[in-house]
């Protein structure tokens, strides 16, 4: 009977040894299962990256916020700093607190009053985080589910 065993001819279904249609058919689910494990991983990590990206956005869009509510409270014909680029900037009397410039493309810039700039930046800021209280519900899901698959692929390799 041992000689069987090792030719795969084993009619013994009590025998222990994996056999056979079986054996392929467990293979190839245990496959496909990892296979779909590692695109869920995947996604997560995805995810995960954008949630970062938010968070970058979020913080520049506060600076901004407090920037423009600093520059509100600053005084008129004080002296100031302009960036000109990073790391360069350019001394100026402030004229005006009360205005800014707004880039609204195509090399075009409108005036806008300093404190609707300030709602729409804190517009931007709320939903912003509440894209990413989205994505963090997805992301939690998503690891729920390849608890799942991981448990499922562990049953299958028992």
């Amino acid at each position: 009977m041992a000689a069987k065993h090792h030719r795969g001819e084993c009619d013994d279904p009590e025998c222990g040894h994996r056999h056979g249609k079986q054996s392929d058919e467990k293979k190839e689910q245990l496959q496909k299962r990892y296979m779909e494990f590692q695109i869920l991983n995947h996604q997560i990590k995805e995810m995960q990256k954008q949630i970062q990206t938010i968070d970058a956005q979020v913080e520049e869009l506060e600076n901004t916020s407090s920037s423009i509510e600093g520059f509100s409270k600053t005084s008129e014909k004080a002296d100031m700093f302009v960036t000109l680029s990073p790391g360069v900037f350019a001394k100026a009397e402030l004229k005006d607190n009360k205005t800014l410039l707004i880039n609204v493309g195509a090399s075009t810039a409108v005036q806008k009053k300093a404190a609707d700039v300030k709602k729409m930046v804190d517009n931007q800021i709320s939903e912003l985080k509440s894209y990413r209280d989205q994505a963090m519900m997805q992301i939690e899901i998503m690891v729920n589910k390849a608890r799942d698959f991981e448990n499922g692929l562990k049953e299958l390799v028992e």
